[in-house]
């Protein structure tokens, strides 16, 4: 079976779906009970499909989930201050893994322009003590959606009227908002970054003005990556047709994302993708056999997604802090930029979110594959396979 057209990949299911992709609800639907204005007692039969994803007309009704205060517990206990709390220089909120950082940049002669390299490791070895250096250590910071920057102080002195701020992440991506300033007696046009002369008291200390949104792309792929659709597959020639297929571990994440691409979102495979025989590998219930170009298609149609969203996300891995002369300063006799040295606080606060989670696909197929051929050798695939 070959696959026409555009796969649709707006969402991913979440990490329940991907531990089990063939629970369903709708065989046995939940009851809510509720109590009536007249105190009645009500039954609400819920329909929510699979994990949440709603069918279009059905009601919005809030499905009973008997893991919904176990995950709530779980969550809790993954936060060690508790949703809000204070770390030191860090403060972390389960939800979305919104994150504060704060370091400090110094600089020593500006000649043109200083700049100082921060490393997300660098900020993770701050951390005042072992459990939220762990927890700084699960968060993937090449994929973040920033949500404000300021200059807390400086140590620059009268440098202050004189210097700008500019920021940037590991791609160059700017993370501050542009200053555009035109001089006396002059038609030329200057850009340059956050004005430090703005961060006195009472002042504007915001660099960046309008930050992006996160978006439910960001939230539906936080945690996803390619190597999820690679793991757990191994190519596979019929020597007697030529067909290409990929062999798949049937329980792994890969095999769950290709039945959600291909059966739940897209239903281009019925029945689904991991009952239906005709992609079941003979003899065989622990792995399925899909042919390459549908896998080949699925796989661009999740990478293409995923570069969609790393092209609005920012690169947190390094962060530089650039400082450098208004032009207006060039032409003041007092102001040396080789004789600048100080420092500039600087607060981060980020949508940054969870490094992925494969531990769950430990074992290779090409392992199994590999057993396969070293007892039954090359005729024991045309009989398996």
């Amino acid at each position: 079976m070959s696959l026409h057209g555009r796969l649709v990949l707006d969402e991913l299911p979440d990490d329940r779906f991907l531990k089990n992709p063939l629970r369903t609800r709708e065989a046995a639907p939940a009851l809510r009970v509720t109590a009536a204005p007249n105190a009645k007692t009500v039954a609400t039969r819920v329909n929510s499909g699979l994990f949440g994803l709603r069918k279009p007309g059905d009601a919005e009704v809030e499905p009973v989930d008997e893991d919904e205060d176990e995950d709530d517990e779980d969550e809790d206990a993954d936060d060690p201050a508790g949703r809000g709390g204070e770390l030191g220089p860090f403060t972390l909120l389960s939800k979305t893994n919104k994150t504060k950082l704060v370091f400090v940049a110094g600089f020593k002669d500006m000649t043109g322009s200083a700049s100082v390299n921060i490393r997300f490791s660098d900020i993770v070895k701050a951390a005042d003590n072992p459990e939220v250096a762990g927890r700084l250590n699960t968060f993937d910071p090449t994929r973040t959606v920033p949500i404000s920057l300021r200059v807390l102080g400086t140590s620059l002195g009268e440098a202050e009227k004189h210097c700008a701020l500019e920021v940037y992440d590991a791609t160059g991506k700017p993370l501050y908002s542009r200053f555009v300033h035109k001089h006396h007696n002059s038609d030329a046009v200057y850009t340059s970054g956050y004005p430090l002369f703005l961060s006195v008291k009472g002042g504007n200390n915001m660099i960046l003005f309008n930050p992006p949104a996160l978006s439910n792309d960001h939230k539906n792929y936080w945690s996803f990556t390619m190597e999820t659709l690679e793991k757990n597959t191994s190519s596979y020639v019929n020597p007697s047709t030529n067909e290409h297929f990929k062999i798949i571990k049937k329980n792994s994440r890969c095999a769950a994302l290709l039945d959600y691409a291909l059966s739940v979102k897209n239903r281009v495979v019925i029945p689904r993708l991991l009952q239906n025989s005709a992609y079941q590998l003979p003899d065989d219930p622990d792995n399925i056999r899909v042919p390459l170009d549908m896998y080949t298609k699925t796989r661009d149609a999740y990478r293409k997604k995923l570069s969609e969203i790393q092209s609005s996300s920012y690169d947190l891995s390094t962060i530089k802090v650039v400082l450098k002369p208004l032009e207006l300063a060039k032409e003041t006799k007092t102001f040396q930029p080789e004789m600048v040295a100080g420092h500039a606080v600087i607060e981060v606060v980020a949508h940054i979110p969870k490094k992925a989670d494969l531990q769950d696909d430990q074992e290779n197929i090409q392992e199994y594959m590999h057993r396969v051929t070293a007892v039954g050798g090359d005729d024991a695939s045309d009989e398996e396979f």
